[in-house]
């Protein structure tokens, strides 16, 4: 059974840091990351929307070539895939957000016996009053 902890660095009014250990499983393992009502001045209605702006990640396998498996990224309620990373050590820059169907949260799924720590970094855009004056169009 893998370990996994999920806690929240930052949570300003804007931006949010979150990191997620897990020691993975042979059979596999996904679950939630971060339920992104859950963070200071979320609103409560259930459409807070949110933009990734960094990952920094470290994913390893078992596998002897430390090749195999990987973590996957999506948005919950919809299911949408946005990230899959490699085993290795990865910094992406790239802004993800989600499009139609999404609850808020981050999900993942890591195949395998692989393990994977994320820093996760969040710019939060709807749902939070604190930015409503600069994303007051979304």
């Amino acid at each position: 059974m893998a370990v996994s902890i999920n806690r929240v660095i930052s949570d300003g009014a804007q931006f949010a840091g979150i990191e997620f250990c897990s020691t993975g499983d042979a059979a596999g393992e996904s679950g939630t990351i971060i339920d992104i009502g859950t963070l200071s001045d979320a609103n409560g209605s259930g459409d807070e929307r949110v933009r990734i702006k960094s990952i920094k990640a470290c994913v390893t396998s078992e596998d002897a070539s430390g090749m195999n498996g990987a973590c996957v990224l999506s948005w919950g309620g919809s299911g949408d895939v946005f990230c899959t990373i490699p085993p290795g050590y990865s910094e992406i820059t790239i802004n993800f957000e989600p499009t139609s169907g999404f609850n808020g949260d981050i999900n993942y799924q890591l195949s395998g016996a692989v393990a994977a720590t994320l820093r996760i970094k969040l710019e939060k855009l709807h749902g939070f009053p604190n930015t409503a004056a600069k994303f007051k169009n979304f």
